[in-house]
């Protein structure tokens, strides 16, 4: 039993590095489709856009990983 939990706390401890590495990189893509094109252009526009949606739909998942990291 000890080692069960040792194991599954091992493991969420993994999945929450690769959830922050997953959503740095992410917001580091959105972030340079602004820094390296002009207000105006498409690719900043589109940049703009998706970095919205991400944050929209995956700030559950960001969340409820510390909420099942921490029960």
């Amino acid at each position: 039993e000890v080692l069960c939990f040792k194991i599954t706390i091992f493991i969420w401890y993994k999945v929450r590095i690769v959830i922050f590495l997953l959503f740095y990189d992410m917001r580091l893509i959105w972030r340079n489709c602004c820094t390296y094109n002009q207000e105006g252009a498409e690719i900043y526009a589109v940049g703009k856009k998706l970095s919205d949606v991400f944050e929209e739909k995956f700030s559950s998942v960001q969340s409820l990983s510390l909420v099942l990291f921490i029960s």
